[in-house]
């Protein structure tokens, strides 16, 4: 295996508008960047670690080669990305962090042809306690994924277009809704404003490593905040204009 050195930022091909780094806005507690090479462990072209880019340190990785996923170099609009397969997936059960909203971007392309129920980017947990949140493809619909926490306080779907895009999920002030290019696709309620204590991440994966998902993904964006309508869309429009969408 082959580190590729210390994870600076590098952002090539971000282009005017928006902000010029994720660091830009406060709260970021997530960034994983594919195009940053410095953040990438290979093993061949395969990718055994994943290093967070915020200052959480949540770096996820995979030991087993079979699991691992590839990145693809020069890929969407000229930048490199990290190719899941059906058998794919990256994660860290050992992190910590607290919140009590988020506003999760993920730059990609998230139709699956498998049509399986998986667990999708950002699946932090400890089940058990039922605490926790989930963001997963619907089984046999590729296109529709569903946001939920405790197995039903917040529990609802959207449907996302097919290609490279912008899925953003907001949560925060008893309301959470998804977004498909910055395009309102689904919102619910819910009672519970207790702080979520993560201990475990899969990115294409449950956190037991379970129900891997097929999909394409550049980049992934995650604050520990429900974002204002400008910060978010400054966000969207930074990943728009970086991965040509």
């Amino acid at each position: 295996m082959v580190p590729l050195g210390s994870h600076a930022a590098v952002l090539r091909g971000v282009a005017a508008g928006g902000i010029t780094d994720p660091t830009d806005i406060t709260g970021l507690i997530l960034w994983f960047d594919a195009e940053d090479s410095s953040t990438i462990t290979l093993n061949g072209s395969d990718v055994s670690q994943w290093a967070d880019k915020s200052v959480s340190g949540v770096d996820i990785s995979m030991a087993t080669e079979a699991q691992q996923p590839t990145v693809i170099t020069a890929g969407q609009n000229g930048l490199d990305y990290v190719q899941y397969n059906v058998n794919d997936r990256l994660t860290n059960v050992s992190m910590t962090l607290a919140f009590s909203a988020f506003t999760l971007f993920v730059a990609g392309s998230l139709s699956s042809d498998s049509g399986e129920i998986v667990s999708m980017g950002i699946d932090i947990a400890g089940w058990v306690t039922a605490d926790g949140f989930q963001f997963s493809q619907v089984a046999g619909t590729p296109d529709t994924f569903r946001l939920r926490r405790k197995f039903g306080d917040m529990d609802f779907t959207g449907d996302f277009g097919d290609g490279w895009r912008i899925a953003e999920a907001q949560y925060g002030s008893t309301a959470a809704e998804m977004f498909d290019n910055g395009s309102s696709i689904g919102t619910d309620t819910y009672a519970d404003e207790t702080e979520i204590n993560p201990t475990k991440i899969g990115i294409g994966c449950e956190i037991n490593e379970a129900n891997p998902l097929t999909f394409d993904v550049g980049e992934i964006v995650m604050y520990d905040t429900k974002l204002s309508s400008d910060d978010a869309a400054s966000v969207r429009t930074y990943l728009t204009n970086r991965w040509g969408l």
